[in-house]
């Protein structure tokens, strides 16, 4: 419940308050987490007090959101050192939270949704920026009346510190009102997050966009400086971008030895730093870069083959001898239709005639007619088939993988339309960041792309609009702002991450736990939770709240604290067959910390379809939607406050009914049918037809 802590309280309770300690402010001021994703127009929590956790080596971020009824002037946020059982924790990093507009018109939400109509956060203003120290424009600042302005805060526990409770004070200061102060506390665990990265995250990322816009309209003159600036803020967001490569070899035809003369020197002293590891953190290291196609000015002696294998000859040799061939993939033509798998295919094999090694990488989902050339398969999101009713299954990756290959996932515009899929726009809850990476480790991606991080740099001003009408999307291809004087202040150009960088790295870190627990034996476990998270790539937990809570789940299992007692299942189920719908009851478990249940159905032998949760205390669910006269069986887990599932209660099987039907009625037997994992294919599989479409937005440019 929101309250007012009114200066009159202070002249009330006078000395006795302010020895005990106790601030007071006639207007709203609130602590929540940095994944809460409130809109100014939105009533905010006004806890003053708020509990953060992380691993060593891991960012975590809180939120400071003031309002007032009559506006504020120059406001300003202190955070304190965060003290405790070690040394003090310093990089604490606030910004001001910008907005971007969303009409009635430029609503990503299809079908449009018109809730989504105001200002969203997005941009983030520093208060002191962390690549030249500057004193920007995030503090002080005004409110707007009846409005809320967030103020987004980064903690970094360092890879040394001592574990164990921290806390800091936060201080809201305005014209004509009284100080606010709040108690932050950061519970530091003690494991440590990898500065490498477990996944090939593949960003787009033009440099001559981001250099033209500065250039245009900065402060800045020099752009190698602008894009060593941009590449750290890929790497604090433990983001990598296939784009970071600023020069290429130098080469010349030799005629005699029909082969190319190369020289590294220049193309190895700038780019070396991001394939070792040595530009950042000790071990982090951009997961990938580009293949380029072959040059013009073949000679007419030189036939297409030689001059092809001896230019990507030429690049796995040298990837090689350096040790990072493992990083180097060619882009093939982006989401080919059908007509061109044939030259797709035929262009993957030439780059393999020209070395065995190297990588080939389509963004299309897998396809009989493309296998044998191709080493890394990048469907779209939306197509891949655990939400639609044709091959290729989920399981077609595992087979691919088997042989091998590897297999990336990437979300854009497309994710805009249908199904719940995850996507990176504005418009959305922060949830649609953060889940992407435990999809991609539900599923056994090893790798995410996404098109392009400064597509908007080409049309309009970011801060003043993030909308592409060519697709109908706010801010989908753009994940920075340009961080120009004139927009944030100070002298020096910088780039400026978005909120949903922040939820990315969020997401980026959540991984992290996986792989630790992956290489503690865990893998399964990982498995269960990712599944109970994310039931398909359309149903999954969009409680920010609750995805902290599965993330600190993974954390104590990495402790060895967690509470992994599951509840036992519900008994006594019942069904009840009415119009299209199956009626089911149950009779709950006596476990004292039950939280709920979950409830299944299947069709056909093999299917394990997600119906939905409900809590502790309900003791029916009606499932809607089925096909009348086909039998389905059903069945449900209990799981408890902890996140423990229990196995699979017993069975009842029911056929819905049509409203004509004289015969409806109870059709109850019940038996543990032994139903599959959730990966199941749904029924209409066995009728798909060969499917394809292309949304342009795959990346490559």
């Amino acid at each position: 419940m929101r309250y007012r802590i009114l200066l009159s309280i202070v002249a009330i309770c006078g000395a006795v308050c302010l020895l005990a300690g106790v601030a007071a402010a006639d207007y709203y001021v609130g602590l929540t987490h940095g994944t809460n994703k409130v809109r100014p127009e939105f009533a905010i929590p006004t806890d003053n007090t708020f509990h953060l956790f992380a691993a060593r080596n891991e960012w975590e971020p809180f939120q400071v959101l003031v309002m007032d009824d009559n506006g504020l002037t120059n406001v300003d946020v202190d955070i304190t050192p965060f003290t405790g059982p070690g040394d003090p924790i310093t990089d604490v990093e606030p910004y001001r939270v910008a907005y971007v507009p969303v009409t009635a018109d430029t609503i990503s939400h299809k079908p449009p949704n018109l809730n989504n109509v105001g200002d969203w956060p997005d941009g983030l203003i520093p208060f002191v920026d962390h690549f030249v120290g500057e004193t920007r424009a995030g503090a002080p600042f005004d409110v707007a009346a009846g409005r809320n302005q967030a103020v987004f805060v980064d903690v970094y526990a360092p890879e040394d510190q001592t574990p164990g409770d921290y806390t800091a004070t936060v201080t809201v200061t305005a014209d004509g009102h009284a100080a606010w102060t709040g108690t932050v506390t950061l519970t530091v665990w003690n494991f440590t997050l990898p500065n490498s990265l477990p996944i090939a995250s593949q960003y787009g990322f033009n440099q001559s966009e981001a250099c033209a816009w500065h250039a245009a309209h900065g402060g800045t003159s020099s752009c190698s400086d602008l894009i060593d600036r941009y590449l750290l803020e890929f790497a604090r967001h433990r983001m990598s971008t296939y784009g970071f490569a600023r020069s290429g070899p130098s080469y010349t035809w030799n005629d005699a030895n029909q082969d190319f003369d190369w020289d590294w020197t220049d193309y190895d002293a700038i780019n070396a730093p991001y394939f070792d590891g040595t530009f950042y953190r000790p071990g982090y290291k951009f997961s990938a870069t580009l293949l380029p196609g072959v040059p013009g000015g073949k000679p007419g002696n030189v036939s297409e083959d030689v001059w092809e294998q001896a230019f990507w000859g030429g690049w796995a040799a040298h990837f090689r001898e350096k040790g990072w061939l493992d990083q180097l993939f060619y882009y093939l033509p982006d989401e080919p239709t059908p007509d061109q798998y044939p030259a797709v295919k035929d262009l993957a094999q030439r780059i393999h005639n020209a070395d065995p090694d190297l990588q080939t990488q389509v963004t299309e989902q897998f396809e009989d007619a493309l296998a044998g050339p191709i080493d890394i398969w990048d469907p779209d999101e939306p197509w891949f088939s655990d939400s639609m009713p044709w091959a290729p299954y989920p399981e077609a990756y595992d087979a691919r993988r088997a042989l091998g290959e590897k297999t990336w996932w990437y979300n854009c515009v497309s994710a805009n339309f249908g199904f719940d899929w995850a996507n990176h726009m504005i418009d959305y809850p922060s949830s649609q960041m953060r889940i992407w990476l435990w999809l991609t480790r539900r599923y056994h991606f090893e790798g995410i792309l996404f098109w392009e991080t400064v597509f908007q740099y080409n049309y309009t001003d970011p801060w003043e609009s993030m909308y592409i009408g060519m697709w109908w999307v706010q801010g989908d291809g753009t994940l920075f702002y340009p961080g120009t004087p004139d927009h944030i202040g100070g002298a020096t150009d910088i780039p400026i991450a978005s909120l949903r960088m922040k939820y990315l790295r969020e997401a980026m870190e959540d991984y992290e736990y996986f792989h630790l627990l992956d290489d503690a034996g865990y893998s399964d476990w990982v498995d269960d939770l990712t599944r109970t998270v994310a039931p398909k790539s359309y149903i999954w937990e969009h409680d920010w709240q609750k995805l902290l809570d599965a993330r600190e789940r993974a954390a104590k299992k990495l402790l060895g604290t967690l509470d992994e007692i599951p509840p036992a299942p519900p008994t006594n189920l019942h069904a009840t067959a009415g119009d299209y719908s199956i009626t089911l009851s149950w009779t709950p478990p006596g476990d004292a910390d039950l939280a709920g249940f979950d409830i299944w159905y299947g069709a056909y032998e093999g299917d394990r379809y997600f119906a939905g949760s409900v809590g502790k205390d309900v003791t029916t669910f009606q499932i809607n939607d089925l096909e009348a006269h086909r039998p389905y069986t059903v069945w449900m887990n209990s799981f408890d406050d902890a996140g423990n599932r229990s196995a699979d209660s017993a069975s009842v099987s029911a056929t819905p009914t049509a409203p004509a039907d004289d015969d409806a009625g109870d059709d109850d037997a019940t038996g543990d049918l032994g139903v599959a994992d959730d990966d199941g294919s749904p029924s209409a599989r066995a009728n798909a037809d060969e499917h394809h479409i292309s949304t342009g937005c795959g990346g490559g440019r």
